[in-house]
């Protein structure tokens, strides 16, 4: 056990650290709360950012399939840019659009149950909800 100051240096503040043979980490554990043994300990903050990159990597592979997958049917380039108005008619703009979102929509459901799936496996139970919704 390790005695330190608290921020404001006036009362001393008890952390303990916690070494995890599995992963070979150091991991501050505040009152009573403590990894299990060979367990990651994975907060709020490790779900956040598991979950974030999970979405945002599948919604750029689901934006590149969409757009490889639109110029093979059409043989024509995805209409992205908006500034293109003559080169793309309304109903083509909005067919793509609707498939793209569905496309992202669903990887990212994906991606986010997997990620939760993961967290799961390595901390023994699913993230808080409180830290899915923020």
């Amino acid at each position: 056990m390790n005695r330190t100051l608290s921020a404001m240096g006036r009362s001393p503040v008890v952390v303990k650290m916690t070494l995890l043979p599995r992963r070979g980490r150091v991991v501050r554990t505040g009152g009573g709360i403590r990894a299990s043994k060979g367990v990651a300990h994975m907060g709020t903050m490790g779900w956040r950012l598991l979950g974030t990159a999970a979405a945002l990597a599948a919604g750029a592979v689901a934006t590149k399939v969409v757009g490889v997958g639109w110029r093979a049917v059409s043989g024509r380039e995805a209409p992205t840019d908006p500034a293109e108005v003559d080169e793309t008619s309304w109903g083509e703009a909005l067919v793509y659009a609707a498939i793209l979102g569905l496309a992202v929509g669903a990887a990212r459901v994906v991606a986010e149950r997997m990620a939760a799936q993961y967290y799961r496996k390595s901390t023994g139970h699913l993230p808080n909800a409180d830290s899915v919704n923020d």
